[in-house]
């Protein structure tokens, strides 16, 4: 095992711990919690706190270090930016010959990257807004827009799950932001719905800590389910690295 891939496996083991998990999962919700122009003001203002901002930068230090080792450093610079840019990725298969490792004799598939580009230093503010003069967006509106801009390229079977794991660790952190925002604006609609039973629900969105109780309640699993995400993309790039691992060791004994 190089010392690359000894690294990957300490920060992979590192990041199975809970808690900086639950730390960004609290914060995002305080994020989520505020009207859409206000989001980053509030992030900026949470991310003074320095015990708040070591456990975040530490836990995007890692997850970014992750996704970097799964691509090729031959790999085009243009493509990496198209990935991190937009968040959602679809495939279909069929297509020939791959925009990446550039071979032509594997079977590939069409990729489509679409969705909003975004800012997640802003509180997850849609770039375009700054573009139209700061469009004020509502909770249901500020993730999953509809996209008016879009990328493709083809991509082969040797390739695929490198640059989809890629691509899913560039927007892990916006996902479950979104999945946050989704469930916020869900409890929303609830208030003055007779037919929906509000006796495990919170009483209003005012108070940040009962919604992320409630978030974290047996019952409600959001953060249960977006653990479980988090964990299952940490263990397909584990899967990723030791076959990648594997392949170079095979490589240096047919040479001995």
């Amino acid at each position: 095992m190089d010392e690359e891939q000894t690294c990957l496996s300490n920060i992979s083991q590192k990041l199975f711990d809970i808690e900086p998990f639950q730390i960004m999962f609290a914060f995002l919700v305080g994020v989520a919690n505020r009207a859409y122009m206000a989001r980053g003001e509030f992030m900026q203002l949470h991310l003074a706190d320095s015990e708040l901002n070591n456990a975040i930068t530490t836990l995007r230090h890692d997850t970014r270090f992750i996704r970097d080792t799964l691509v090729s450093s031959d790999y085009h610079r243009a493509l990496l930016e198209k990935l991190e840019t937009f968040p959602v990725l679809k495939m279909k298969r069929g297509a020939e010959g791959c925009q990446v490792c550039l071979t032509d004799w594997e079977p590939a598939s069409a990729v489509q990257l679409s969705g909003e580009p975004y800012k997640a230093e802003e509180g997850f503010k849609l770039a375009e807004d700054d573009e139209r003069g700061k469009k004020r967006r509502s909770f249901s509106t500020s993730c999953r827009s509809a996209s008016t801009k879009w990328a493709k390229f083809t991509i082969c079977a040797s390739c695929e799950d490198r640059v989809v794991s890629f691509h899913a660790f560039s927007h892990w952190k916006y996902n479950l932001f979104c999945a946050i925002v989704d469930r916020i604006h869900w409890l929303e609609t609830t208030f003055g719905d007779d037919s929906v039973d509000r006796s495990t629900l919170p009483t209003s969105t005012d108070d940040d800590e009962e919604i992320i109780e409630w978030l974290c309640s047996e019952g409600e699993g959001t953060f249960d389910e977006q653990w479980r995400v988090f964990t299952d993309m940490l263990r397909s790039a584990k899967d990723l690295a030791d076959y990648r691992s594997f392949g170079n060791d095979a490589v240096r004994d047919s040479e001995d």
